[in-house]
């Protein structure tokens, strides 16, 4: 469980991320995007939710 908390946060599909709308919250806001700051480059989500 150690090693799993070091990887914090943990990667996330775009259907995992929505499961959180199967469970009540309401998604406010929904990014997709290139994080250009690291190397390689990689596709993020920023999430906003309402509970």
């Amino acid at each position: 469980m150690e090693d799993a908390l070091e990887k914090v946060p943990y990667p996330l599909t775009k259907d995992e991320v929505m499961k959180f709308v199967d469970a009540g919250l309401s998604l406010i806001q929904f990014e997709d995007y290139i994080d250009d700051q690291k190397s390689p480059p990689e596709r993020r989500f920023r999430v906003t939710f309402k509970k």
